[in-house]
Parts: C-alpha cells; sequence; structure tokens
C-alpha cells in the first residue's frame, strides 16, 4: 500500500480465529470490506463475498482471509499481512487455478475502517493520486508488477469524488 495509508489495527473489533475461520464461521465484528472477482469461466456472473481479518500464524500482523461465492462456486483466499519497512503488504495464497479477469476489494465501511490515510487526499483543490504496488506470480513461474490507483472518495472542490 501507498506510505500515507496507515493500517489501525486498534480499530478492529474482532478478530476472527484461525479454527472458525476455515470452517468459514467468523463473526461479523470481524468483518473488514468485501470483494468481487471475475473469470470468463462463470460467464458474467460474479464471485462476491467477505473480507475477514483472522489471527495471525505467529506475533505479527493479523491475516486477511476472502471468502467468495457464487453460480455454486465456493473461493477462499488467504493473505498473510506483513509490515515492509514501515507500509503494509498482504501476501495472498490459495488463488484458484482459474482465469480471473478481474478481483477487487473494498476495505472498510462508513464509520469502521482499518486504513487510515495519513495525508491531505486533496492537493490544490484536485483529488491525489494513491497508487499500490501489484506484484503477481503464476503457477507457471511468470511474473507481473503493476501499479493500480486506489480510490478514496474524497471531494475535492470542483474535482468532485473519485
Amino acid at each position: 500500500m501507498p506510505p500515507a495509508l496507515k493500517l489501525g489495527i486498534g480499530k478492529l473489533k474482532e478478530i476472527c480465529s484461525r479454527p472458525d475461520a476455515r470452517r468459514n464461521l467468523c463473526p461479523p465484528g470481524a468483518k473488514i470490506g468485501t470483494a468481487r472477482a471475475h473469470t470468463p469461466l462463470l460467464g458474467k456472473k460474479a464471485l462476491t463475498g467477505t473480507i475477514y481479518v483472522v489471527q495471525p500464524r505467529d506475533d505479527g500482523e493479523p491475516d486477511v482471509w476472502v471468502e467468495l461465492a457464487g453460480n455454486g462456486v465456493d473461493l477462499a483466499i488467504h493473505g498473510a499481512t506483513e509490515n515492509e519497512h514501515g507500509r503494509f503488504a498482504t501476501r495472498l495464497a490459495g488463488l484458484p487455478d482459474v482465469p480471473l479477469s478481474d478481483f477487487s476489494m473494498r476495505l472498510g465501511s462508513p464509520g469502521n475502517s482499518l486504513l487510515s490515510l495519513d495525508a491531505d487526499p486533496c492537493a490544490g483543490g484536485r483529488a491525489r493520486q494513491f497508487e499500490a504496488e501489484l506484484r503477481a506470480g503464476g503457477q507457471n513461474g511468470a511474473r507481473q508488477s503493476s501499479r493500480v490507483a486506489i480510490a478514496d472518495g474524497a471531494s475535492c472542490g470542483s474535482a468532485g469524488p473519485r
């Protein structure tokens, strides 16, 4: 995530235990967002679901687990969160052995956000651009890196929300 985006562990209501997460029984207070994915194998029907914060394996940061479902398909994606040079990073595992044409996560909800912005979202009356680095590796060894725009919903003068 960009350096301006901070993880607020103290704002967590609950953390789902690993046994409960494996059984898809996380409590509502452990929900930190929603996710959506598309695969050409299911046509236009999206897989949708919930993002939960889950007890870490060790003494590190809590993990992030995504449970997606749709069109008779259930998909679990597990992410290990860590602090890399003052920035938090999540490494996703358990991605399906199917093509995904897109995958998006919406973290937080009004009045309940695990993330906070440590910078003014407006610069000179215009919305600032925030980006995250995405690094992906395929099962075939292929690697790809890109920068992904992060929408923050800021309303900056005439620029309006993004």
